[in-house]
């Protein structure tokens, strides 16, 4: 919570109630998912990655390493606060593909909110 803008995050997910979160990156076509403390909040963020892996076709990552501490937004979301929160790396090329790259991946990604939505109830 170094800068202004994790700050202002941090801050905003404090103040509402969040059942989750999905952090957007670029890229890798992986969904980042681990890092929960406790068994119940891991199977759900599980059941989360998954909703998303089947929807996009994305393969569930493995975080990078587990003897440091990740600092990401999903990590805090999920360490700090218990809150279900995955990471998705979107594209298969280098940041700021081209934009073709980017209207497949739109496309692919279409219903994902609304999805999101049933999931939570389903989960809240």
């Amino acid at each position: 919570m170094s800068e202004p803008e994790s700050q202002a995050l941090a801050e905003y997910l404090k103040r509402y109630d969040f059942k989750a979160t999905v952090s957007y990156h670029s890229y890798g076509s992986v969904i980042y998912w681990e890092g929960a403390y406790t068994p119940e909040l891991n199977g759900l963020n599980y059941s989360l990655a998954m909703l998303f892996s089947q929807k996009c076709g994305y393969a569930l990552g493995t975080n990078e390493a587990t003897s440091v501490e990740r600092g990401g937004f999903k990590d805090w979301a999920l360490g700090t606060c218990g809150i279900p929160s995955v990471t998705i790396e979107i594209g298969a090329v280098d940041c700021f593909g081209s934009p073709d790259e980017y209207t497949g991946i739109l496309i692919n990604h279409k219903g994902s909110w609304q999805m999101l939505a049933d999931w939570v109830v389903s989960n809240a």
